[in-house]
């Protein structure tokens, strides 16, 4: 998902919906881009219950999904303090993503690979 962001900030983000961009939170900002995010740092309603049901389901020593979301929550942190460049495992760069079985973000996308609930696209040529 870094990768996807990343990408879009080096091509020309206003063919993303971010004319303007210089960073990554103008990408993660833009209007009709990432859902819940346009205010960014701070997070719509939505996705901060999202959130607060995952973080209880990794406490919850009860719940037979907490390990999984603890080891989510986890990777999502490992990530987030990384310093280096993240590959992009497509050649020809990754663009999009949107949760599996949602279909493509547009026209232009093509589908990469489907990894942990998540299809990926590079754009066709």
């Amino acid at each position: 998902m870094q990768r996807v962001l990343e990408n879009r900030l080096a091509n020309d983000p206003s063919q993303f919906g971010a004319r303007g961009a210089r960073n990554l939170i103008d990408i993660i900002r833009a209007a009709n881009q990432f859902d819940g995010f346009s205010d960014y740092p701070n997070y719509d309603q939505g996705v901060r219950r999202r959130l607060q049901q995952m973080v209880n389901i990794a406490n919850n020593d009860n719940d037979r999904m907490q390990p999984d979301f603890r080891n989510f929550i986890q990777n999502a942190i490992d990530v987030a303090r990384l310093r280096v460049a993240i590959r992009d495992p497509s050649s020809a760069g990754l663009f999009g993503w949107r949760a599996a079985g949602t279909g493509s973000p547009g026209p232009r996308f093509a589908r990469f690979r489907t990894l942990a609930g998540n299809t990926f696209f590079t754009l066709w040529s």
